[in-house]
């Protein structure tokens, strides 16, 4: 049975001591069982919240999966986010074959990866968990009641992933999607930001590095 997840972020601006400031909740569900997971973060950007909502994605999953062993024989993780999922599954080859000595990711420009260091924790979770997952980008805010809509996501999902799905099963990956994304709004207009301290994250070489991308990873990123 293939277990399924979708995973999105929300994004809110606010002016919270003297900054303006932007937070993001990320969240993930698992559309076989319903259960929800979700982590706000402050002073993030949109693309840093779209990967963390995959990271907990995949958390779930492995939860999921250690409460229902021999059930699930696939892991499929759908995201919105075309630059968290084409890197993880598809720009990453070339990323790690442009690292330098230190292990730093660059991309097609000659530049760093932006926020590479969270690319290489999801990675190194599927390898060190042995979790083989296959991740999927579709369309976000679809409207469920549309069926001109419904094709639109199916035809994207078409072209990010090489083919097309049933079309009651964009419209469970679409409706579920739609849930995340309006927990994650809600749970971003009932926070105070006054009560998170202000956080800068440090994409210098020490940080980037933390983690390696093992040479098998292809083996766990489908």
């Amino acid at each position: 049975m293939n277990l399924e997840i979708c995973c999105d972020a929300s994004l809110k601006k606010f002016n919270s001591r003297g900054n303006n400031r932007v937070f993001t909740c990320s969240g993930a569900i698992c559309i076989n069982t319903g259960e929800e997971t979700y982590a706000i973060s402050q002073d993030s950007t949109n693309n840093r919240g779209e990967l963390l909502a995959i990271y907990l994605g995949i958390k779930l999953a492995e939860s999921t999966i250690s409460k229902y062993p021999n059930m699930y024989n696939k892991i499929s993780i759908y995201s919105d986010s075309q630059f968290g999922i084409l890197g993880i599954r598809d720009w990453m080859v070339n990323w790690v074959r442009n690292q330098d000595s230190n292990g730093v990711l660059y991309g097609s420009n000659n530049k760093p990866v932006k926020n590479q260091n969270m690319f290489k924790m999801i990675i190194t979770y599927c390898v060190t968990r042995n979790l083989v997952v296959h991740f999927y980008n579709q369309k976000g805010h679809v409207n469920v009641n549309s069926q001109r809509d419904l094709a639109l996501a199916n035809r994207q999902f078409y072209d990010a992933n090489g083919y097309y799905l049933k079309p009651e099963d964009i419209f469970k990956i679409s409706f579920y999607n739609d849930i995340v994304d309006k927990n994650s709004r809600n749970m971003l207009d009932g926070i105070n930001p006054d009560t998170y301290p202000v956080f800068n994250y440090n994409d210098n070489n020490d940080t980037m590095c933390r983690y390696i991308i093992p040479s098998n990873f292809k083996d766990y990123i489908k």
